[in-house]
């Protein structure tokens, strides 16, 4: 079977379209948030709360951590998908710009959620080390862990679109995703622990709006690098 050439998307467009596409991506998260808060019930924390005040508590914050983060991821992952396509999909931009766009802000919105769901936990946790499988877990390895597996989602929606858009295949999205969300969550946080070393970060999302610029732009760079070198592995099929 002859072979079939591939666009190639340069590096440059790829780094600055996730580049431009995390910046406006939190910069519109920032007029947003937060879209969600938690009750007024729970504006004044008891001294002894009662179980059921505890359940209801935790409910709330579960709601309010996931929906906050969904949108957030949502808009995030719909932002760099957009704006990847419209900087590297060359002839397939139209459909790169629409594909990423939608793939991100769909798969965004998921591991918005799930992320959400861990947060609350962690919180609930009080940060402390927990057992997996027999092992302890040092918070420092859940934060990690955490923006990992929510940026992972982001990149795999962004890298699924592009990629079948451009004449790839969604194993590649998938690739490209699960690199990039391993990189930034490893990378942020070694990042945060040095120049952020008061910062939150099981709250995953960054509290200010510096700190929101370094998160969004390593993470933009990083997955448009990502996409880059594997995209460059495959110029045919």
């Amino acid at each position: 079977m002859a072979n079939i050439s591939l666009h190639k998307p340069r590096l440059l467009g790829l780094v600055l379209g996730s580049l431009t596409g995390a910046i406006a991506g939190v910069l519109i998260v920032v007029k947003l948030e937060p879209v969600f808060s938690m009750p007024n019930e729970f504006a004044d924390y008891p001294i002894q709360p009662s179980v059921e005040y505890m359940v209801r508590y935790h409910a709330a914050l579960r709601f309010m951590y996931s929906g906050n983060f969904a949108v957030y991821f949502a808009i995030l992952g719909t932002a760099i998908g957009i704006f990847t396509g419209i900087g590297a999909g060359g002839k397939h931009r139209r459909s790169a710009t629409l594909a990423g766009g939608l793939y991100g802000c769909v798969f965004g919105a998921l591991g918005g959620i799930l992320s959400g769901l861990s947060v609350a936990f962690s919180i609930q946790n009080s940060g402390k080390a927990i057992t997996f499988f027999g092992l302890q877990i040092e918070p420092i390895v859940q934060s990690t862990a955490m923006q990992c597996f929510a940026w992972a989602f982001v990149a795999i929606g962004v890298g699924w679109g592009f990629s079948v858009a451009t004449g790839r295949s969604i194993g590649t999205g998938i690739q490209i995703g699960l690199i990039s969300g391993c990189l930034i969550g490893v990378g942020y946080t070694l990042i945060e622990g040095i120049c952020f070393p008061s910062a939150n970060g099981f709250l995953i999302v960054p509290i200010s709006m510096f700190e929101k610029l370094a998160w969004a732009a390593f993470a933009g760079l990083s997955m448009g690098s990502i996409n880059s070198f594997i995209s460059s592995k495959q110029t045919q099929i």
